[in-house]
C-alpha cells in the first residue's frame, strides 16, 4: 500500500489489545500476513491501520479501488481459506479483516455454530430451531383448512396496509374472497411479539394467495405450501440502492439458498427495464415477474386526485399555496430500521432559511419513516421550513415545484410530474461504496446533482426563474393506468 513521503511515524496494526509493527519500504506500507513478527499469519481478526500518533484515513478517490485490494488465499486442498478484506467506517478510517474458513459441505442450512460460540448462543440457537419446528408444524396443521378463496395481505413494515398493497386491498372483491391483513409495525412493542408471530403463522396457513410489499423475514423460516402463490408488490417503484442478491457478500446480504426472495411465486413491477433488475436483487426467474404497473399508481395522475389532496394541505397551510415549495425527502442512513438515522447537520438551517426567505419559497421537510429523531427547526424558522413526517409522501410530491432528495424511491412518482429534481448526496462516495447503487433514468428530464449544500443553492438560483405559474401544467394525462385489475387477473385467474 503507498503511503505519502511525509508519514515517517511508525505504522502498525491494532485489534483490541494486539498491536503488531508494520514496515515502510520506498513509501509502501509491507503487510505480511502470512509472516508477522511472531512468525505466524496474522491472526483472525479486525485490525485497524494507525501510526504512533494518527489515524490513518483512506483518500475518497481510493475507495473504489478497497474490493480490489481483497484476497481469497486457498490450502490443503482447497478445503480451507484464509480472507483478507479491506474496509473503511463512516470516518474513512482503513480497517483490515482477517478469517480462516473451511468447506461447507452443507450449504443450504440455515443454522450453523461456529467453533468459537460457547454454550449460551448454542442454547439459544436450540432454542430458536425447536420455535421454528413448533411454528411449521402449527403451519401445516392450519394449511388442511385453507381455502382456494383465501387471500392475506402481509406488512411487516408498519401497523396498517399502505401505497401498492392498499391499493390492491381497496379493488379486490371482499365478496368473492375472504380477505385477510396482518400488519405488523417494526417499532411495535417486542413483548407482544410471540402472540403477534403465532397470528402471523396461522394467517399465512390459512391462505392461498398471499401478498408482500416487502422483505418477510419470517418466509425464509417458513415454507409455504407448495400449491400457495406469493406475491411480491415491492413498495419501491424504482430503487436506486442495490437490494437482495444484488448485494451478495456485502453486510446484511441474504442467505444463498434460504431467502424469500427465491420463493416468489409472481413479482409485480412498473415496466419493463425493471425486469433485469428485480430478477437480480430477487434471485428469480424473470419470467415470474410481471410489467403491469404499481398499483398505487392507479388514478394518481388524475386531476380530480391531486387538485383534491392539494386543497387539502392548502387548507392546513396556506404557504404551500402562496409560495414556491421545495420537497426534501431523502432515504435513511444505517443497515435497516433499528439504526436508521440522516446526518441533519448536512442542511444548513441558516443558509437554507435566507435563500427561503429572499426568494418566496417554503420547504417541507418528509423524513423516512424509519427514521424516528426529528428534525430541530428554530421557531424563527418554522414560517418557511415545515416538518411533515406524518403526512403521505405522495400528497407531498403533488404541492411540489421542486424535490430535493438522495437515493429515495420517492424520485420515481416525482418524475412523472417533470419538475426539477435535485439529488443532495453529501456522502456519495462512502455509501455507494457500502451499497451498490442502480443509475437507472427516472424520466425527468432535469436532474441535478449536488454533495455540498452551496451547490444546491447554486441551482435552486439556477433554476428559480424558470418554475412555471401552475405547478400542474406540466402533468401529461396519459392511457390510464390499470396496474390493479391486471395483478388481480394474473393472480386469480386460475381460481
Amino acid at each position: 500500500m503507498k503511503v505519502n513521503q511525509e508519514l515517517q511515524e511508525q505504522v502498525f496494526l491494532m485489534d483490541g489489545s494486539r498491536k503488531l509493527p508494520l514496515h515502510i519500504l520506498k513509501n509502501e506500507i509491507i503487510l505480511p500476513v502470512y509472516n508477522t513478527p511472531e512468525s505466524e499469519m496474522l491472526p483472525a481478526g479486525c485490525w485497524q491501520l494507525l501510526t504512533e500518533y494518527h489515524d490513518i484515513t483512506l483518500s475518497e478517490e481510493l475507495i473504489p479501488r478497497l474490493e480490489d485490494l481483497s484476497r481469497n488465499f486457498l490450502y490443503q486442498k482447497e478445503r480451507y481459506a484464509y480472507l483478507v478484506n479491506f474496509y473503511i467506517d463512516h470516518d474513512l478510517h482503513l480497517y483490515i479483516q482477517t478469517q480462516f474458513m473451511r468447506h461447507n459441505a452443507s450449504p443450504k442450512r440455515f443454522f450453523r455454530l461456529s467453533d468459537e460460540e460457547g454454550l449460551k448462543k448454542k442454547a439459544k440457537m436450540a432454542v430458536t430451531v425447536a420455535g421454528l419446528f413448533v411454528l411449521r408444524r402449527c403451519y401445516g396443521f392450519f394449511h388442511l383448512f385453507c381455502s382456494s378463496r383465501n387471500v392475506l395481505f402481509l406488512t411487516e413494515n408498519s401497523n396498517a396496509l399502505k401505497d401498492n398493497l392498499k391499493a390492491l386491498y381497496d379493488r379486490i372483491d371482499k365478496t368473492k374472497y375472504k380477505v385477510r391483513v396482518f400488519a405488523k409495525d417494526v417499532f411495535s412493542d417486542k413483548r407482544k411479539s410471540s402472540m403477534r408471530l403465532i397470528k402471523e403463522v396461522i394467517y399465512l396457513a390459512l391462505s392461498h394467495v398471499v401478498v408482500v410489499d416487502n422483505y418477510t423475514p419470517l418466509l425464509t423460516q417458513l415454507y409455504l405450501a407448495k400449491d400457495v402463490k406469493l406475491a411480491q408488490l415491492w413498495h419501491a417503484g424504482l430503487g436506486f440502492k442495490a437490494l437482495g442478491y444484488a448485494r451478495f457478500g456485502r453486510s446484511e446480504s441474504p442467505h444463498p439458498y434460504r431467502s424469500c426472495h427465491r420463493r416468489y411465486t409472481d413479482v409485480f413491477v412498473d415496466r419493463d427495464d425493471l425486469i433485469a433488475v428485480y430478477s437480480e436483487v430477487f434471485g428469480c426467474d424473470p419470467a415470474n415477474i410481471k410489467a403491469f404497473g404499481m398499483p398505487r399508481l392507479d388514478g394518481y395522475l388524475e386531476k380530480e386526485n391531486y387538485l383534491a389532496a392539494a386543497d387539502r394541505l392548502y387548507a392546513e397551510n396556506p404557504a404551500l399555496k402562496n409560495s414556491r415549495t421545495i420537497l426534501f425527502a431523502p432515504t435513511f442512513r444505517g443497515r435497516n430500521h433499528r439504526e436508521a438515522t440522516y446526518e441533519f447537520s448536512v442542511l444548513p438551517l441558516d443558509k437554507l432559511y435566507a435563500f427561503l426567505q429572499q426568494n418566496n419559497f417554503v420547504m417541507m421537510i418528509k423524513m423516512h419513516p424509519f427514521v424516528q429523531e426529528r428534525i430541530e427547526i428554530p421557531p424563527d424558522y418554522r414560517d418557511r421550513i415545515f416538518d411533515y413526517h406524518d403526512h403521505d409522501i405522495n400528497e407531498l410530491i403533488y404541492v411540489s415545484d421542486i424535490m430535493m432528495t438522495d437515493y429515495s424511491s420517492c424520485a420515481y412518482e416525482f418524475s412523472l410530474f417533470d419538475r426539477p429534481l435535485i439529488f443532495f448526496r453529501y456522502d456519495k462516495t462512502l455509501y455507494e461504496y457500502e451499497r451498490q447503487v442502480y443509475t437507472l433514468d427516472v424520466f425527468c428530464q432535469q436532474q441535478y446533482e449536488a454533495v455540498h449544500f452551496d451547490e444546491v443553492l447554486a441551482i435552486l438560483e439556477q433554476i428559480k426563474n424558470d418554475l412555471p405559474d401552475d405547478r400542474f401544467a406540466g402533468i401529461q394525462q396519459g392511457e390510464p393506468r390499470n396496474a390493479c385489475n391486471r395483478i388481480l387477473n394474473e393472480l386469480f385467474e386460475d381460481i
